[in-house]
């Protein structure tokens, strides 16, 4: 998926966009507690684009992530498969906060 569609889907969750200068952020608010769900969203020179997702609060993702917690959105190239994981940790800090 490029970086359009991507930033598409995210923004389709009300959630809230951040130009950074490696990328761009995507911010799940509920009241005063926020957590970034995708950050540093960049288009490839070679098409598609890379971000991470913040997926450690998954359990079927703990053992896929980064030491940061993360997973690269460039592997994920269903979009089905992306709002699957966007909403499932959506619902997982909507239930926290």
């Amino acid at each position: 998926m490029d970086y359009k569609r991507i930033d598409a889907i995210m923004l389709s969750y009300g959630l809230g966009k951040h130009d950074i200068s490696e990328g761009t952020n995507y911010t799940f608010i509920k009241g005063n507690n926020h957590r970034i769900i995708l950050e540093r969203l960049k288009e490839l020179d070679e098409g598609g684009a890379r971000g991470f997702l913040y997926a450690v609060v998954l359990d079927d993702y703990k053992n896929k992530c980064s030491k940061n917690g993360h997973i690269n959105v460039k592997d994920i190239w269903n979009e089905t498969k992306l709002r699957s994981i966007v909403e499932r940790i959506i619902a997982h800090f909507d239930s926290i906060f």
